[in-house]
């Protein structure tokens, strides 16, 4: 214990009565929570101020800080809230926590910011602070929840008065459900130690009815265990772990005991002392500096882990009636207690070693924010210290001759001690750096400061001229040749600064000059400096001699820390082997997992669970190759046969052999065997004969069981090495007859393999034949010609080179079906197609074979065969499947078969454009124009490929060819010229002859201007109405229109108004079909409306629209369009058969009816729902214009409508249905053949709509 001064003492800061407290958790813990009597709670810095005081609305019935410390919550006695207090905003929020009832105990989660809030009826809330979210759980137990714990692996362990202990998740599932003898507090997870060696919180203990220790074994949930203790150690108040599995108790008589929880061991009292004279409260387990704290009575005790049965500290309070409760801050720095008259007091229980000394003061850290300032004297007298209060917790402290400088971070306190002894310390100001300082120093005037691997130079206080007139100074940007060096320490004297670099630099910087003097380079970096006063003299310490000291040390963490500084592997790797020159079988583990070594580290894993020294020692040796002294470790051992193992492993067998004589009698044969091994792989074969003989002679009969299938298989393997060696030595017939005797399929392919090599070929292929290596035995009976053999091993062979060599055979004995079987299954097909041809006259065989294939050496033999027999076309096709393209061309060119060949190379994948540049010269050539250009334009000589196109449909009688070969040229092009010239030539500008407007089109199509093409399309549908041709029309619209829409592009108007017309006009005659007569009718005057368009059939399309709406009751319009009929211009059209009902109808004119029943029939507007008239695709309110619907004609509607899944135009769906049953299954826009099963229904209309307007 470095000191047990009082930091801070607060009496009754929460009035009279008991008072609790907690020290803030989390790596930057500071803050300590206390709460009382008051209803408060107060939160106090380390150095005891308070720094907030939260109210409540009544008695606190809890609190807790959060795993990271940067939350406090909190509970009353009288409300069913939670307060959350935020450390870093220092703002208090109220969270609901969705029940109703008062909670009774708050435990955080230990990964997570999750709090489980218990309540005294037994029910649980599970709050996220991250999240907010709630999950309130009614019914976890059915009386007060008393205690709980969470575990690494967020499971949930809560204890009630109900006697019940229960498991659940995060969520709050219950997952195990528990019965306890008694009620249980002072719950906790942790790791008990088991034989398995399993990690993790794997038990949950408790302490049951303050009497018992239950101890509750996750991997065993049906054995838990109970432990009880002497009656004399009074009631059992707090058990707390240690590391490895132990339990510390604390029991109210004075008495604390220590309890392993090891499965050999488990309850077993370690260690016991009676502490305290009256009576203990409270215990306290700091695992950072290992020791345990129990109070009781007016004092503190403190014990080491490492010696329970030594009293290190004792720390008494003489004032105090009873101390209450003791704990460790997070740190263990400090050790607060409380009393039973309400005081709080806070024990430093750590401080660092902090000092510093510049003759005759030396400086050391007294308290936490502390200094004290000794003075000493030749005369040694004793002078009380100067103290110095701090502002901060410092991590660094220098001292000079008239300065003192302390801080943290990047943050330095300076202080101005005097010139004299007796002078009082003030503080000068702070200064901030630009990071993390490392080291600081201070002569009589400047201050010299290390952060960031650089050095600022400059003045503590501007008191002389000179000093003011200086600026700061950077090292080292302040000096040529080192800019990339980083700093790594320094000193400072009155006359210089001097400092050292990771690359060796050490350099001297003048004060009184103020520029630097000095520069030397050392062979390796520096870690330290040590000037004397005047800096003539400079020891220090290079990183690879301190390496191999603190190596030669054993201090192998400092190592691990210079290791780290180099980052260089070799040390790296120097390091393990040091560690495990020294046995460090840990830390050796550590450093070749550091640099990825994985086959190390596995071997240091087995060897940490060696106990026997030697051994380990030996396998250490082994380790680092020294396998002499290994031998000999090994042999000095517990288990000396690792040193004939290691022998073995080393292929060392005569030493092996030696050592098994005295060690290992029984491993002779075995090592006999595995060395006849070894010289049969290096070719000693007669001296590995004798050593399996050797092996075979020794082998022990009438063995325990256990060992006789070893025995039995060592005598097989000693049999098999006889039987190769004796045939390599010459004695073919032993070995022939042990390899039969053996019956195994390796030895007989290793036996016949010998015999190979021996040159006795027919007992070889017999023994790869029973060994069942065929490819080897066939290829041996085909070089025997052993025919018959080969026939009965052939189905086993799987070498495509054999199957060829016996094909080859065949062919030359004129067995052809068995040469061509062959071939087959050595995939070569070449092979079949020429016995196909020179042997069998069967070109029709060869060339299926040759259309899969498309083999080339295949296809140049049977070419020539079609050309010897005449058949020059089939000659030609096969040359260019071949991709012999000049060959074809030259028979083409003697046989005048050149428009063929133009022909078949069209379709082959291999023609070049030079092909078609050839063949389009030979057409020019012979003045054959049209298919110059065509050959021209695929050998994309576009321009002059269109120039002779153009010229065959001028003067030719291929025009529409010609024509059509230049659309594509020019959409292949891709040159505007080209297409302008074209265009020009279709509009007829350069001959006066405007052509086809469908030409025109295809060519828009082709170049994808579909706003041009739309033009045209019009244009020409245009023309196929006045032609009559209403189907043509509608369905190069319907292309265009699905064109555009594909593309995204907007479409006509005009394009869509006759689309729908013309699509109304294909919709009467289904109707008509289907006895709809009145949708008939309205369809006939909606065209009727539009006849002009209808040229060609102006009459009976009246006709049809009088008759139907006659039939149907549409009087008035029936008669209107009667009256029309009756013109002078159409009357002589009518058909006799009809002229006499439209007289009568001219003649009976309706009277007083200003339109007809049921014309306008209105459905809603599926926009703004205005009934609207169904003919009409308008809406007269919201303006909107509707898609029709292409089963009846008629505007489409919101509800059960259905798209055709071909061209997703939209229908009413019943009606389309109905129409599918009319038409054959055929959608009456598209005219694809759908089944009514796949029509996709529509829920937003919007999008067609959408696509309408």
């Amino acid at each position: 214990m470095s000191s047990e001064k009082v930091l801070y003492r607060h009496e009754e800061p929460h009035g009279q009565g008991d008072v609790y407290f907690l020290w803030q958790t989390g790596a930057s813990a500071q803050l300590l929570a206390s709460t009382g009597s008051d209803g408060t709670v107060a939160i106090y810095n380390r150095q005891g101020q308070l720094q907030e005081r939260i109210v409540l609305q009544g008695l606190c019935a809890g609190f807790a800080w959060d795993r990271d410390g940067d939350v406090l919550a909190m509970i009353t006695a009288s409300s069913h809230q939670l307060i959350i207090w935020d450390s870093n905003s220092q703002k208090k929020q109220t969270v609901d926590i969705g029940l109703r009832d008062l909670p009774s105990c708050i435990i955080w989660s230990k990964k997570i910011a999750i709090l489980a809030v218990g309540t005294a009826r037994g029910n649980l809330s599970i709050y996220n602070h991250i999240s907010t979210k709630r999950i309130p759980i009614l019914g976890k137990h059915t009386k007060r929840i008393t205690c709980g714990a969470w575990s690494t692996e967020n499971i949930l362990a809560l204890g009630s008065e109900d006697k019940y202990l229960t498991l659940s998740n995060e969520e709050g599932d219950t997952l195990r459900s528990i019965q306890l003898r008694d009620c249980p507090s002072d719950m906790y997870f942790a790791e008990m130690k088991t034989d398995e060696r399993v990690p993790g919180e794997n038990t949950i203990s408790m302490i049951l009815g303050k009497r018992t220790l239950f101890l509750y074994h996750l991997p065993e949930p049906d054995s838990p265990t109970e432990l009880g203790f002497q009656q004399r150690y009074g009631s059992l108040l707090q058990h707390k772990w240690e590391d490895d599995g132990y339990i510390l108790l604390g029991f109210s008589l004075g008495h604390v005991v220590a309890i392993s929880t090891h499965p050999r061991e488990v309850g077993q009292e370690l260690w016991q002392v009676k502490n305290h004279r009256d009576s203990l409260n409270s215990i306290a387990v700091c695992k950072e500096l290992e020791l345990i704290a129990s109070c009781g009575d007016n004092n503190v005790k403190i014990h080491s882990m490492t010696n329970l049965q030594e009293t290190v500290k004792i720390l008494s309070l003489p004032d105090q009636a009873a101390l209450k409760h003791v704990e460790w801050s997070a740190d263990g720095q400090l050790l607060g207690v409380t009393t039973s008259q309400g005081a709080i007091c806070v024990f430093v229980t750590k401080l660092h070693s902090l000092y510093a000394v510049a003759p005759p003061r030396i400086a050391l850290l007294s308290s936490l924010a502390e200094i004290a300032i000794y003075h000493y004297t030749p005369d040694r007298q004793k002078s009380p210290p100067v103290l110095i209060t701090l502002e901060i917790e410092p991590s660094f402290l220098t001292i000079g001759p008239y300065h003192m400088a302390c801080g943290m971070n990047n943050h330095v306190w300076f202080y101005d001690l005097g010139r004299s002894m007796t002078d009082t310390p003030l503080l000068l100001g702070d200064r901030e750096y630009m990071s993390e300082i490392k080291q600081v120093a201070l002569s009589s005037e400047y201050c010299a400061v290390l952060c960031g691997g650089q050095i600022m130079l400059h003045t503590i206080e501007s008191s002389t001229e000179t000093s003011q007139n200086r600026e700061p100074k950077i090292f080292p940007d302040e000096i040529r040749g080192i800019a990339e060096s980083v700093i790594t320490c320094l000193g400072l004297t009155n006359d210089f600064l001097c400092f050292a670099t990771d690359l060796g630099n050490i350099i001297y910087f003048s004060l009184e000059n103020w520029a630097t003097v000095l520069q030397f380079r050392h062979q390796a970096g520096i870690r330290a400096i040590y000037p004397d006063v005047d800096a003539t003299r400079l020891p220090g310490r290079d990183v690879k001699e301190q390496l191999r000291t603190t190596k030669l040390m054993r201090k192998y963490p400092d190592a691990w820390e210079l290791c780290k500084l180099m980052n260089d592997i070799d040390e790296w790797r120097e390091l393990g082997m040091a560690a495990i020159a020294d046995l460090n079988i840990s830390f050796a583990t550590k450093v070749f997992r550091n640099i990825g070594d994985v086959a190390m580290v596995y071997a240091l894993e087995d060897l940490s669970q060696i106990e026997d020294l030697n051994t380990l020692a030996g396998f250490c040796a082994v380790l680092r190759n020294e396998i002499e002294e290994a031998k000999t470790l090994f042999a000095k051992s517990g288990n000396p046969s690792e040193a004939l193992e290691l022998c073995r492993d080393l292929l060392q067998w005569e030493q092996a052999m030696a050592l098994a004589s005295t060690l290992a009698p029984e491993q002779l044969p075995f090592l006999a065997r595995e060395y006849g091994a070894q010289l049969e792989f290096t070719g000693n074969h007669a001296e590995a004969l004798m050593n399996f003989e050797r092996g075979l002679k020794h082998t022990e009969t009438g063995s325990p069981e256990s060992k006789q299938q070893q025995y039995e298989q060592h005598v097989k393997l000693c049999k098999a090495g006889i039987a190769r060696t004796s045939i390599k030595c010459g004695d073919v017939r032993r070995g022939l007859q042990l390899a039969l005797e053996l019956n195994d399929k390796q030895l007989y392919n290793d036996c016949g393999e010998a015999m190979v090599a021996a040159g006795h070929m027919a007992e070889a292929a017999s023994m790869l034949e029973r060994g069942e290596n065929w490819d080897k035995a066939a290829e041996i009976f085909i070089n025997l010609k052993q025919w018959k053999k080969v026939d009965n091993i052939l189905p086993n062979v799987v070498s495509l080179k054999l199957h060829a060599a016996y094909g080859k055979a065949k062919e030359a004995e004129g067995h052809y079906a068995d040469a061509i079987n062959s071939y087959q299954l050595a995939g070569d097909l070449d092979g079949v197609v020429r016995i196909y041809l020179q042997h069998l006259d069967d070109p029709h065989s060869a060339s299926e074979i040759l259309l899969e294939t498309r083999s080339v050496e295949g296809s140049k033999m049977l070419s020539k065969y079609f050309e010897q027999h005449g058949d020059y076309e089939s000659a030609i096709q096969f040359l260019i499947l071949c991709g012999c393209i000049t060959e074809a061309f030259s028979i083409a060119q003697k046989q005048n078969k050149i428009v063929y060949y133009g022909e078949v190379l069209e379709q082959s994948a291999a023609a070049k454009p030079g092909d078609f540049l050839q063949l389009g010269g030979h057409f020019d050539t012979e003045k054959y124009t049209l298919l110059a250009g065509k050959y021209y334009f695929l050998g994309k000589e576009y321009s002059k490929a269109l120039k002779l196109l153009l010229k065959a449909a001028s003067v030719g009688n291929e025009e529409n060819t010609a024509l059509s070969l230049a659309i594509d040229c020019v959409a292949s092009a891709g040159d505007e010229k080209l297409s302008n010239v074209l265009i020009e030539y279709l509009l007829g500008e350069s001959d006066g002859v405007p052509k086809d407007p469908k030409l025109l089109f295809r060519l828009y199509m082709a170049k994808r201007q579909f706003k041009e093409a739309a033009k045209a399309a019009m244009i020409i549908a245009n023309q196929e109405q006045i032609a009559g041709n209403y189907r043509s029309a509608h369905d190069l619209l319907f292309s265009m229109y699905q064109e555009l829409k594909r593309n995204h592009l907007a479409i006509a108007t005009d394009m869509k108004t006759t689309l729908g017309l013309l699509h109304r006009y294909t919709l009467v005659r289904i109707h008509v079909k289907r006895g709809n007569h009145l949708l008939a009718a309205k369809l006939l005057l909606q065209v009727a409306n539009n006849i002009s368009q209808f040229p060609s059939h102006i009459v009976p399309i009246l006709t049809s629209t009088v008759i139907e709406c006659h039939r149907t009751g549409l009087r008035k319009s029936a008669f209107e369009y009667a009256v029309m009929l009756m013109r002078s211009e159409h009357r002589s059209q009518i058909d006799s058969k009809y002229i006499k009902k439209i007289e009568s109808i001219v003649r009976k004119a309706p009277r007083g009816q200003m339109e007809d029943d049921g014309e306008q029939e209105s459905s809603p507007c599926p926009v703004c729902e205005t009934p609207l008239p169904n003919m009409h695709i308008v809406c007269g309110q919201c303006k909107t214009t509707l898609p029709i619907c292409i089963a009846t004609g008629q505007h489409i509607v919101r509800d059960e409508v259905a798209a055709c899944p071909e061209c997703d135009f939209p229908a009413m769906k019943v009606e389309f249905i109905k129409i599918l049953e009319t038409t054959n299954n055929q959608c009456a826009m598209c005219g694809e053949e759908i089944d009514a099963g796949r029509l996709v229904d529509i829920d937003d209309i919007q999008p067609y709509i959408n696509a309408g307007t």
